[in-house]
C-alpha cells in the first residue's frame, strides 16, 4: 500500500488558489490537502504553494505530467516536498527538492541565508541577523 505524498509547486501567479491549484492536480488521484501560501501583509500568492496527494504513485505521475506545465499563465515547477529540518519557522516546514531558482527554499527564505530563491537572489535580502543585506547572495547585515 502506498503512502501519501506531499508535492511542491513553485512559480505561481499571485492570482492562484487553492481552487485553481486542485484543480489543475485533480486528474492525478485523490487529494488531501491543497495550500497556496500567501503574504501575510498583502494575502497574495508568496509563488509557491503544496498539493498531497492519498497516493505516492499517483504523485509522482502528476510531478512527470505537470512539471514545467502552465498555470494562471505562468510556466509551473513541480517536484516532490521534503521536509526541512528543525530550522524553519512554523508553517514552513517542507521545501522543494532540486535547485529551482526563484523560488523559496534552498539556503533561501526569510533569515538564515536571507533573500527570496537561490542564496538570497540578485539585490541580496534580509541576512541572518534580520538586516538588510544587499549583496548578490545577501549575506551581509547583521548577525554575523
Amino acid at each position: 500500500m502506498s503512502t501519501s505524498a506531499k508535492v511542491y509547486v513553485g512559480n505561481l501567479g499571485w492570482a492562484s488558489t487553492e481552487d485553481t491549484l486542485r484543480s489543475h492536480f485533480q486528474g492525478f488521484g485523490v487529494i488531501t490537502d491543497v495550500v497556496v501560501m500567501k503574504d501575510r501583509d498583502t494575502g497574495r500568492s508568496r509563488g509557491f504553494g503544496f498539493v498531497t496527494f492519498e497516493n505516492k504513485n499517483d504523485a509522482d505521475t502528476a510531478i512527470q505530467q505537470l512539471n514545467d506545465s502552465e498555470l494562471d499563465g505562468r510556466r509551473i515547477k513541480v517536484s516532490i516536498a521534503t521536509e526541512r529540518d528543525g530550522k524553519s519557522s512554523p508553517g514552513h516546514g517542507y521545501s522543494q527538492l532540486g535547485g529551482y531558482q526563484g523560488g523559496y527554499g534552498q539556503q533561501g527564505g526569510y533569515g538564515q541565508r536571507g533573500g527570496y530563491g537561490q542564496m538570497g537572489g540578485d539585490g541580496g535580502g534580509y541576512g541572518a541577523g534580520g538586516s538588510y543585506g544587499g549583496g548578490q547572495d545577501g549575506r551581509f547585515g547583521g548577525g554575523h
